[in-house]
């Protein structure tokens, strides 16, 4: 009998990481709930300037099923001037949705949100009214059930109070305080929010300015007991993309790489999850505990994607951040977020935060190399947000470079793969596309992909489109869209936002005469902006594509000009096979070969 070091059974080592773990998420679980009645024996009153009668509480809700109305009429409203850049209300339309991304981690609810932006407007955008809004929040049931630790709920009211990541000083102070019982959750909010900077802060916020974050790096949460522990037993904790690299690389497929909660990864190369690896945070936090995930943080531009999912691999539940405020990242077009690589296997992109693009896109999903697009792949139930993401021109003039198509805006996913999923994800302030279905290679299928239930909403930020199915440029080519659907999204802006149109099944506003033609059958149908009426300058747009099905919609708008092209509820052009169960114009779209660019359509054109 052999007896050296004892081999243990993979039931064993089952047991014991089990173990492990159950211990970790209890102990987790008592440090997020101690600070918040700590020191003192319950909450305090929100006594500083700014309290508002218990009576008229913020409401704080997620979207629901309930949002998904399709109510409403008329469809079309013509306003009486086009849209400018200039916000048209004294709102803190980009903060308020944070309020719901960054406190709840969701999509903010259409009767919520408009609840509490009338409060806004009925009390006057003030120092005293947001810092009511803010105490709601961060103090309501709803947030205070999340087994957050105090570090992670730091983060949170950092992202709110500050718009930044947290100065290490002193968050240090306060993480002490709350840890060591001195002071209650309820008095470091209060402090917070009575600061001169969140005071400062409101003029920019009122005038409804498009600010994403400080520019700040992120900083290292405070780490837990027994994170070392969970090191030995192979959790990730917080270190570089080489050390991640090196986890993965020893990974077997079907295994999971786990990283510790609240880890920091500053990656400066690309980190790739091998085939048929799962990498994901421990305990599987949501995108509604996205502070208690893992954070992978670009630390440079590099021309490439900060994670690469290889065929059949998984990320899950981890916060991708691209960090474009930071001022040692700024802005590159081809430092995307994520990359994924399909066409084997079961690929998916599930369940996590994606923030901050550094590129021209959240997410990219294309063929492996030799791959067909057999193998499906997913991309679902995750949180976008493009809050540092510029849509108009003028906003990224420093780093405009049409030599490389490079702008401030970006995608939240870029679909080049034909078999792909798209499903129950939140997008909020994407400024280009909220989801794409590029044409796709024709040695790797056709582009067939589904797009259903997500949320899209444009609070703070416009945007170009909701949904397109795009064909490219490639005058005289022909490219096969059969099965592509886009439906029962739910799409709406706030009054200060906008989206030139819903979507583009078709891309002639975009490229022009030289865009691509496509054929379906493709199906835009159940989609719905609920019951907001929202800034746009077309409904949905139907160009160079046959064989579209567009029923069953019900798309509010206030029709603006934004563009060089036509304004009309529907605007359709070059058509053939079209069902369509709502007004629309035939038009001919003019087209501006004169641009220097590869998009040369009249939607190019606009401020």
């Amino acid at each position: 009998m052999h007896r050296g070091t004892p081999r243990w059974s993979g039931r064993a080592r089952r047991v014991v990481v089990g173990f492990g773990l159950l211990v970790v998420m209890v102990v987790a679980d008592a440090a997020a709930i101690a600070p918040a009645g700590a020191a003192g024996g319950g909450s305090d009153p929100i006594t500083a300037a700014g309290s508002r009668p218990v009576t008229e509480p913020a409401t704080t809700e997620c979207t629901s099923r309930a949002s998904f109305t399709h109510e409403g009429s008329p469809l079309a409203e013509t306003a009486p001037d086009g849209w400018v850049p200039t916000p048209r209300e004294q709102v803190a339309d980009q903060w308020l949705a944070k309020l719901y991304t960054e406190v709840l981690g969701c999509a903010p609810d259409q009767t919520s949100y408009h609840r509490n932006r009338g409060l806004i407007l009925d009390r006057g955008c003030t120092p005293e009214t947001l810092r009511g809004l803010a105490t709601d929040f961060l103090t309501s049931r709803a947030f205070l059930r999340t087994p957050y630790d105090a570090g992670e709920r730091l983060l949170v009211l950092w992202r709110i109070a500050h718009e930044s990541e947290p100065d290490p000083v002193a968050f240090a102070q306060q993480y002490r305080r709350l840890v060591m019982r001195r002071a209650t959750w309820a008095t470091v909010v209060r402090e917070a929010l009575i600061s001169p900077d969140f005071a400062a802060a409101t003029t920019r916020r009122c005038a409804g300015e498009r600010y994403g974050w400080g520019p700040a790096p992120a900083i290292d949460l405070p780490g837990r007991l027994l994170d070392r522990l969970l090191g030995l037993l192979g959790v990730v904790g917080s270190g570089t993309g080489a050390d991640l690299q090196r986890a993965l690389d020893r990974a077997r497929p079907g295994r999971t790489v786990y990283l510790a909660r609240g880890a920091v990864i500053r990656i400066d190369e690309p980190v790739t999850i091998p085939s048929g690896v799962r990498l994901a945070t421990l305990g599987e936090p949501g995108p509604s505990e996205y502070a208690s995930m893992a954070r992978l943080v670009r630390t440079r531009t590099t021309g490439a994607a900060t994670v690469v999912v290889s065929p059949g691999a998984t990320l899950s539940n981890v916060w991708v951040d691209g960090q474009r405020t930071d001022p040692a990242v700024g802005i590159d077009h081809d430092s995307i977020g994520i990359q994924v690589i399909a066409g084997s296997g079961r690929t998916s992109v599930r369940d996590n935060r994606i923030s901050n693009p550094a590129g021209w896109s959240n997410m990219v999903l294309a063929a492996g190399p030799g791959l067909t697009s057999d193998a499906p792949a997913f991309v679902t139930g995750n949180l976008f947000t493009g809050y540092s993401t510029k849509f108009h021109y003028g906003e990224t003039d420093d780093t405009n470079d049409m030599s490389t198509n490079q702008w401030g805006f970006a995608d939240a996913v870029s679909n080049s793969y034909g078999n792909t999923e798209v499903a129950h994800n939140q997008m909020v302030d994407i400024t280009d596309v909220s989801v794409v279905m590029f044409r796709v290679g024709r040695a790797t299928g056709h582009q067939r992909s589904v797009a259903h239930h997500n949320v899209v909403v444009n609070a703070g930020n416009s945007g170009w489109a909701g949904f397109t199915v795009d064909q490219l440029a490639g005058e005289g080519t022909t490219w096969d869209f059969s099965g592509t659907e886009v439906r029962d999204n739910l799409v709406w802006t706030s009054p200060n936002a906008s989206l030139i149109t819903v979507a583009g099944i078709g891309t002639k506003p975009w490229f022009g005469d030289v865009v691509g033609h496509g054929t379906g059958p493709v199906r835009f149908v159940g989609n719905t902006t609920g019951g907001v009426r929202i800034n746009s300058e077309s409904a949905f747009m139907v160009t160079r594509m046959t064989e579209v099905t567009a029923t069953g919609n019900t798309i509010l708008t206030r029709l603006r000009n934004h563009s060089a092209c036509p304004d009309a509820y529907v605007t359709v052009d070059e058509a053939p096979g079209l069902v369509i169960d709502v007004p629309y114009t035939e038009a001919s779209l003019p087209w501006f070969p004169h641009i220097p660019a590869w998009s040369q359509g009249c939607l190019v054109v606009h401020a």
